[in-house]
């Protein structure tokens, strides 16, 4: 089989005129060159299509798991720090029937038991999504489940870092969360790309796994 190389455009045309007219010529390009050259970009375009969107969603998923590791990772060391509970909650909209988590945000709890926003919630990437079964997403289990206000369709679900470092949830394993793409969703089948993120109950360690 032949290997094709393709030059520069712009290089090949003008050895292309080189070849053709000799040195002394010194008027523009014609149209058939000209449609030669925007044709072969074109067709080096379609060629790159693939591979930039699929680094795209290589892309929007690292952002998403870590975002994610971000607050978990902020909410420990606040509890620590400043002797407190941290809530970690993860909100979703159930307007449209789907109840993925979408955003996470961290909330100091007070002696007074009110809570106090960290920092403002983080947005997961819209092309990004959490999986909701407990085979893949097992911490969700364990975690309450809350609505924001009466009649509104965002709902939360919780747990808390405590102050020594570990959380308020019960169980000896270590719960998960699976992220993935929407785009490569597979029912009750992870795709064959995503990325897990494991929490120590006992000592708040937060690891990730990737295929």
């Amino acid at each position: 089989m032949h290997t094709i190389h393709f030059k520069q455009p712009l290089q090949w045309v003008v050895q292309l005129r080189a070849r053709h007219t000799g040195p002394h010529r010194t008027d523009g390009f014609s149209l058939l060159e000209l449609i030669v050259v925007v044709g072969i970009m074109f067709m080096v375009a379609g060629l790159s299509l693939p591979a930039i969107g699929s680094a795209k969603r290589a892309m929007d998923l690292r952002s998403g798991v870590s975002r994610v590791l971000d607050e978990l990772t902020i909410a420990h060391q606040t509890a620590c720090t400043r002797n407190l509970p941290v809530e970690v909650r993860f909100y979703c909209d159930d307007t449209a029937g789907s109840s993925a988590p979408d955003s996470v945000a961290l909330f100091a709890i007070q002696s007074d038991g009110s809570a106090r926003a960290v920092q403002k919630r983080s947005l997961l990437p819209e092309t990004v999504k959490i999986s909701r079964s407990t085979k893949f997403s097992s911490l969700f289990p364990l975690c309450g489940t809350a609505v924001a206000k009466p009649g509104d369709t965002i709902k939360s679900q919780s747990f808390r870092f405590l102050p020594n470092g570990t959380t308020n949830l019960t169980g000896s394993d270590s719960p998960t969360l699976t992220l993935f793409l929407r785009a490569d969703e597979k029912g009750e089948a992870l795709p064959a790309n995503f990325a897990t993120i494991r929490l120590d109950l006992q000592t708040g360690r937060i690891q990730t796994f990737r295929p």
